[in-house]
Formats: structure tokens, sequence, C-alpha cells
């Protein structure tokens, strides 16, 4: 009884999206950290393509998070933002993986 109370209370108070939102803003920050730290030459390229595939995939799914209180065309952009970053995540993943797996700086 109290998890079914639990989750109604969640979904009218929108604590998912809520969530969501901090967590797309939390991996845009270690998304940009990242990158700086990248671009300072204190961070291995291996390291950089995995940090950037995983936080693709969790700023996708926060981003599906936060269009679960949105409506109409703005719900569209933001999954299709989501889409993105998924796919992104796994473009990312991929060069990761093959980068790993030669041992060899990757092209591009």
């Amino acid at each position: 009884m109290t998890d079914m109370v639990a989750l109604v209370v969640s979904d009218v108070l929108g604590v998912n999206a809520i969530l969501g939102l901090a967590l797309t803003i939390a991996w845009v920050v270690v998304l940009a950290i990242n990158l700086f730290r990248y671009n300072q030459q204190t961070r291995s390229v291996q390291r950089f393509y995995l940090t950037e595939s995983i936080g693709g995939f969790w700023i996708a799914f926060s981003l599906l998070q936060v269009s679960s209180i949105l409506t109409g065309i703005v719900e569209k952009g933001v999954v299709t933002l989501a889409v993105g970053f998924f796919c992104g995540g796994v473009f990312v993943g991929v060069k990761w993986w093959q980068l790993r797996t030669t041992g060899k700086a990757a092209s591009g």
C-alpha cells in the first residue's frame, strides 16, 4: 500500500521529471569538465570517449524523464534531443571500443 502511495505522489509531484532535470544538468557539467580536461591534455583519449559515451546515455535517459511533464511540440523536441544524445552515445561508444581494441588513437 505504501509503495502505491509513493508512486502516486511521485507521479503527481513530478519527482521523476525533477530528478531527470537534475541528472541532465549534472551530466552536462560532467561532460563540460571532461571536455575541458581533454583540451588541457590531462585526460586520455580513451577515457574521454568513454565518459562522453556514458554521459550521452545518461542525458538521453534524463531528458526522457523530463519529457514526462511536457506536452506538444516541446515534448517532441525534448524526445528528439534525447534520441540524438542516445545516438551520439552509441557513436562515441563505438569509437571508444575501436580505440580500446586497437590500442591506437582513433582517427578524427
